[in-house]
């Protein structure tokens, strides 16, 4: 089989990978396991299009209208009107309106490319002035899956990370973990790596995930996490489907 294209659009650009049999066999978004994080261009490309991101890492600013108002009445895009004074009401305005802009964005998208795939991503980590929570893109949004991201050695577990999603077990929805890798200061070695990286992919197995993507496959700009061609390149060979077909079963290394 020979080396194929396809590639992630979103708002930011259009992100490429390779898949074949190459020495690193190719990150796809299904049970066959992860590839590089690709190269970015500010262009239109035609190119086999797996899905469109609607943007990376959704999020609310909390410090900002309507979210830093703690009183009065706002009405939102959706029509809908909510009471900044009631907790319960801040948050089924995130929700509700989470869900009709991803409704929105996917059907105009559709309006163009009936065959086309939508999906949103969420952060690992919501730092600083920002709060999110996946659930009800998961549970109620057209969304075709949901992207979720997490590290290893950033302080939550897998279990941790789930439950900070919404996620208790497989949903209704496909869901990929559309970034995962880890950071040196936790795993001292890519061999250390490669080995909790694999587990870590089997064990989302029992959330339903069904897609893993590396961050990164092949660059150094991130100096604080691993990449896939790290020292002796042992993450992608933990990780390419060519010599670990089922990404829910852990091996040894």
């Amino acid at each position: 089989m020979g080396i194929r294209r396809f590639c992630f659009h979103h708002l930011t650009g259009v992100f490429c990978a390779q898949s074949g049999q190459d020495r690193h066999p190719g990150r796809r978004a299904h049970r066959n396991g992860p590839r590089a994080a690709g190269h970015a261009h500010s262009h239109p490309v035609r190119q086999p299009t797996a899905a469109f991101d609607l943007t990376n890492e959704v999020h609310f600013s909390v410090d900002k209208p309507p979210f830093s108002l703690s009183s009065g009445k706002v009405t939102t895009a959706n029509k809908k009107t909510y009471d900044m004074a009631d907790p319960g009401d801040r948050q089924r305005m995130m929700d509700e309106n989470l869900v009709y802009w991803i409704d929105r964005q996917r059907a105009s998208i559709l309006e163009v490319d009936p065959t086309a795939l939508v999906t949103v991503s969420f952060p690992a980590i919501n730092a600083g002035q920002t709060t999110v929570n996946p659930r009800s893109a998961i549970l109620d949004s057209t969304a075709d899956f949901v992207d979720l991201h997490s590290y290893l050695g950033w302080g939550l577990s897998l279990e941790q990370y789930m439950h900070r999603f919404g996620v208790d077990g497989p949903a209704r929805k496909p869901l990929i973990l559309g970034e995962f890798d880890a950071a040196k200061r936790a795993y001292l070695t890519a061999a250390r790596a490669a080995q909790e990286l694999q587990a870590w992919q089997a064990a989302s197995c029992a959330y339903g995930f069904d897609g893993w993507l590396l961050w990164t496959w092949d660059t150094d700009e991130q100096a604080e996490l691993w990449n896939g061609l790290s020292e002796d390149g042992e993450i992608s060979d933990a990780l390419a489907p060519k010599r670990h077909p089922d990404p829910c079963l852990p091996e040894g290394l």
